[in-house]
């Protein structure tokens, strides 16, 4: 008897085994035949989800997104609250410091091979909404758009910062860096009344 396969399972597996591969060897490392070799499968399994490299790199990137918009968003219960989900998104630990580096990753490969600029703005425009969404039952949309703002050039930088000279950007700094920054901007808003 055949064995049955979950075909979402080995496509998530794929996914994941391109992840590890990112993260282990950088995007250089990242072939169809490394993934292939992670997962355990052929390069002809992977071709029957991900026509390319690229889309595998983008499966991997928009998994890392989703598992921290998710733990990011059930941590909002308050406008301070917000601080903690956002350090969420910081390289704090062995698993966030893997998903910056592919947040990076996909950055650098936006920038040096040009992805389709509809899906990256769908992309954006996607994190932003749950981001903003989050806020909204404390001020008003004006304000969560600019709050979001800070939340990404203060996690960018401090991510890129700690994953360069983690000596220097240890877990505290991070958080400190981020406190303060989003702390100035959330003092200086007036709350929605209750």
């Amino acid at each position: 008897m055949p064995k049955i396969v979950d075909k979402q399972q080995r496509r998530d597996q794929i996914i994941d085994a391109t992840f590890r591969v990112i993260v282990k060897d950088g995007l250089a490392g990242t072939s169809m035949r490394a993934v292939a070799k992670e997962a355990s499968c052929t390069i002809g399994l992977i071709n029957h989800w991900f026509a390319s490299r690229d889309d595998l790199v983008e499966a991997a990137f928009d998994r890392a997104i989703e598992q921290e918009l998710d733990r990011a968003a059930k941590s909002v219960t308050d406008a301070a609250s917000y601080i903690d989900a956002a350090s969420r998104f910081l390289p704090l630990d062995r698993q966030s410091q893997d998903h910056a580096k592919i947040w990076i990753a996909f950055y650098a490969m936006v920038l040096c091979e040009g992805i389709d600029e509809r899906r990256r703005s769908a992309r954006c425009k996607a994190v932003r909404k749950v981001m903003v969404a989050g806020l909204s039952a404390f001020y008003d949309l004006k304000v969560c758009h600019n709050i979001v703002d800070r939340v990404f050039v203060l996690v960018d930088g401090i991510a890129i910062n700690a994953l360069l000279d983690p000596s220097r950007w240890n877990r505290r700094r991070q958080i400190t860096v981020l406190s303060e920054g989003l702390e100035h901007v959330l003092n200086r808003q007036v709350a929605k009344p209750t």
